[in-house]
């Protein structure tokens, strides 16, 4: 399954860049395959993760890391699945408001398995 984990911020384009930086480094420290990092483009501002994975303990790390990005830019992140056309539907959010993410609730909306 082709996951995605966006930031969501009022001001996104002034902790983007600090953000993607932050990720960037993460993944470099943090090598698994079928992790990439989601960026700025010409069409609109994201900055992220997408992942590939089809069971929960895929989510772990990226949900841990990026809870305390959130926590550090007071902002939010969206789980989403990314469809097969590549079209994008947000399933559940976690942040500086929402809380900390429940793995084993991301896992249970996604539909992953053990």
């Amino acid at each position: 399954m082709k996951i995605y984990i966006l930031a969501e911020h009022d001001e996104l384009a002034e902790v983007a860049e600090p953000m993607a930086a932050s990720i960037a480094l993460w993944l470099q420290q943090n090598p698994v395959q079928h992790r990439s990092l989601v960026a700025p483009s010409d069409d609109e501002l994201v900055v992220g993760l997408s992942l590939e994975t089809g069971k929960k303990t895929g989510l772990k790390a990226p949900l841990s890391f990026l809870y305390s990005l959130a926590q550090q830019h007071k902002s939010e992140f969206v789980v989403g699945v990314i469809r097969d056309d590549g079209s994008r539907e947000n399933i559940c959010f976690f942040g500086h408001e929402e809380g900390r993410p429940d793995i084993n609730e991301v896992a249970q909306y996604l539909g992953l398995k053990r």
